[in-house]
């Protein structure tokens, strides 16, 4: 018997895939094509492994009875339902490694593919980024854009390094397969993360933050339209100038909350001690001046007045 591609002929298979001898196979046209049955009870069932688009079609089973028009015939179409496109989220974010995933069976024919930016195209890849010939990497668009993976066993999966927010969006693997309508497509989205605000992370002392967010708000509109990348790092910089400034400033306030209230002491003991000087000096110079008004006695007219009063006595 035989198995044949296309329609069973008058005689024998066209395009003969696997024959037998009855008892046992005698020739085969790829390891692919089996028969698994116990091919002396009849079983002649065909076993078809890694099936593929270009399998698809009608066969025929011949078995070869001897006389005129005997020969048993079974022909059967084989229609293989296969999903032509994927689809497949990858999320990452900002500088990270992207690994957008991709394989297929390989075959003994080389199966030559391509990575494009966005949906998949009914031909071909029209935003191409890189491209193989199913064995090596034939044209890529950036350093950036790598196949990784064991092409030649249908590891063509893309690695994205250094990924930016521009990386983000639609992603389509396309395998080329011959015949009309037979390629395999995936299409992947990939989503860039944003970090969060870097001066979040930065630890502004409370007495200082109005200040930096103000000089900070001064600097974006300024610069924020031409470079953001180049705003992020200024603006990090600048902050910490201003708290620097800021930190000076509070040291110079306190620095004169201590200079002045020693002056004012100083100055209050000056005062009072200039005070009580003088209330000294008042005191003094009152007591002299009391003392140089009492009248002054004459001791001696006081004696001789004395005398003269005893005399008097006496006469």
């Amino acid at each position: 018997m035989c198995w044949g591609r296309g329609w069973c002929p008058w005689y024998g298979c066209n395009d003969e895939i696997i024959k037998t001898d009855g008892q046992n196979v005698t020739w085969r046209k790829s390891g692919r094509h089996q028969l698994l049955g116990n091919i002396r009870q009849g079983d002649v069932s065909l076993t078809i492994t890694g099936a593929t688009k270009e399998d698809e079609g009608t066969y025929c089973c011949r078995v070869e009875i001897p006389g005129w028009f005997n020969d048993l015939k079974k022909e059967m179409n084989v229609n293989m339902n296969e999903v032509l496109t994927i689809s497949e989220d990858v999320t990452g974010s900002m500088n990270d490694t992207l690994t957008l995933p991709c394989t297929y069976t390989p075959h003994k024919d080389q199966r030559s593919m391509c990575w494009e930016r966005g949906d998949c195209s009914q031909f071909g890849c029209n935003k191409e980024i890189i491209k193989t010939d199913g064995q090596n990497v034939t044209e890529r668009k950036s350093d950036r854009y790598q196949l990784l993976g064991d092409i030649s066993e249908g590891d063509v999966s893309l690695t994205i390094t250094g990924a930016t927010k521009e990386d983000k969006g639609t992603y389509c693997c396309h395998v080329e397969i011959p015949g009309q309508f037979n390629d395999r497509k995936k299409k992947v989205e990939v989503k860039i993360q944003e970090a969060e605000n870097a001066e979040s992370t930065s630890k502004i002392p409370n007495s200082h933050t109005h200040i930096t967010a103000t000089r900070k708000s001064m600097y974006q509109t300024y610069d924020v339209s031409h470079n953001p990348v180049t705003l992020t790092t200024r603006t990090t910089s600048f902050t910490s100038q201003v708290t620097g400034n800021s930190e000076h400033k509070s040291q110079s306030t306190s620095t004169t909350s201590i200079v002045i209230p020693s002056i004012v002491v100083t100055l209050f003991l000056i005062t009072l001690i200039g005070v009580i000087i003088f209330l000294y000096k008042y005191k003094s110079g009152k007591k002299t001046i009391t003392e140089s008004t009492l009248p002054v006695v004459n001791l001696e007219a006081l004696e001789k007045a004395g005398h003269k009063t005893t005399d008097n006595i006496y006469t």
